[in-house]
């Protein structure tokens, strides 16, 4: 019984946390890379940059705007997808994203 209890509670913690990460956040057509990163990405990732003005390391290969804006929009495993952003909005959290990304 408490094998079953244990796996039960480990699903709805997860869930729990998947459900902290959904955002239905739709920008404003004057928001800037920076306001839609602080609205709807800052709950999840850093509001802090480091010394260089970064704040993630993204490789070569995921250092294009193509990548980050499906990224965004469709999300990952652990990153909803922000089914509310235009691809204008997408192209500037993209642009923000890439500005203060450290290139591998």
């Amino acid at each position: 019984m408490f094998k079953q209890f244990k796996s039960t509670g480990l699903v709805l913690i997860f869930m729990a946390a998947l459900s902290a990460c959904s955002n239905d956040y739709a920008p404003t057509a004057s928001a800037t890379g920076k306001q839609i990163y602080a609205s709807a990405c800052v709950r999840c990732h850093s509001d802090k940059p480091d010394e260089a003005n970064k704040y993630w390391v993204l490789n070569k290969q995921n250092a294009n705007t193509a990548y980050v804006m499906d990224k965004v929009a469709t999300g990952s495993m652990r990153m909803p997808g922000f089914k509310n952003f235009n691809a204008e909005d997408l192209e500037k959290i993209s642009e923000f994203v890439l500005q203060h990304s450290v290139i591998k």
